[in-house]
């Protein structure tokens, strides 16, 4: 996990790699990153709202087929940021159809909807993922019980969650998120800047609501229960959106600030 101190510099890092095409990265994949940004920009006027109601002519535009190839059918609910094809442009890691569409409802989930938005939070998770090719920390299963936090809740997803508190904070705010009416009785405890036990009596008292109520929430309390690899299964982007959202990461790059 990256120390606070460390992200302003690992992320300008990062992007730098992304936007100056230093020499640590394989020249196809500095090419592979340009065309994903620049493809990017072009496909997000699409989506985007529009300035005005009128449809915008795209006369300059002469290979419909071309154009009907790269159009990607919207799921109604949410939008295509990303194609597979732009994935594949930067090198990412066993793309799929449905790992595509996750990465898309979890950028309309967490608003990470503009251009730099996107280009930051893909930069980020890039870098820390390996291109998606690492959903877990890296170690043999000695060295990770080793560590402090264990290896049940050592990294896990593509911006990776630590810590057995980071994990039931994940879970309560997924829990809190899909059953809107427990806010009124439990609020989310943000790790940034809440303390272990909040986290854990916050998390203690949604699954008790919950059960009272007769959700099912079985799918949010293997976060906890089964620890990094199901979170690296299950919830790979939805984590990195999460943790992208509750250190407000989106301000930051409204703002010309870095990620992570």
């Amino acid at each position: 996990m990256v120390d606070d101190k460390e992200i302003d510099r690992n992320f300008v890092g990062a992007v730098q790699n992304v936007e100056s095409g230093v020499a640590s990265i394989e020249t196809e994949v500095k090419d592979g990153i340009k065309k994903f940004i620049d493809n990017l920009r072009e496909k997000l006027k699409q989506f985007l709202p529009s300035t005005d109601n009128e449809t915008k002519q795209t006369d300059d535009i002469k290979d419909m087929d071309q154009v009907d190839e790269e159009i990607i059918e919207v799921e109604p609910e949410y939008n295509s940021y990303v194609t597979s094809k732009q994935l594949e442009a930067i090198g990412w890691n066993d793309v799929t159809d449905e790992l595509v569409e996750e990465l898309n409802r979890t950028l309309e989930k967490y608003d990470i909807t503009t251009v730099d938005r996107i280009k930051h939070f893909i930069t980020q998770v890039a870098y820390e993922s390996g291109f998606g090719k690492y959903r877990k920390e890296l170690g043999k299963d000695s060295y990770l019980e080793g560590k402090s936090y264990g290896k049940k809740y050592s990294g896990a997803g593509y911006i990776q969650l630590t810590w057995d508190y980071e994990y039931q904070a994940f879970a309560t705010y997924l829990i809190l998120n899909a059953f809107s009416d427990l806010n009124e009785t439990v609020s989310y405890q943000n790790p940034k800047n809440r303390g272990r036990d909040d986290i854990k009596n916050a998390y203690e008292k949604v699954i008790k609501l919950a059960h009272e109520k007769g959700y099912d929430i079985k799918k949010y309390t293997n976060i906890v229960d089964v620890g990094r690899d199901y979170v690296a299964e299950n919830y790979a982007w939805e984590s990195a959106g999460y943790y992208w959202a509750t250190k407000n990461l989106n301000n930051v790059v409204d703002e010309g600030g870095g990620g992570r």
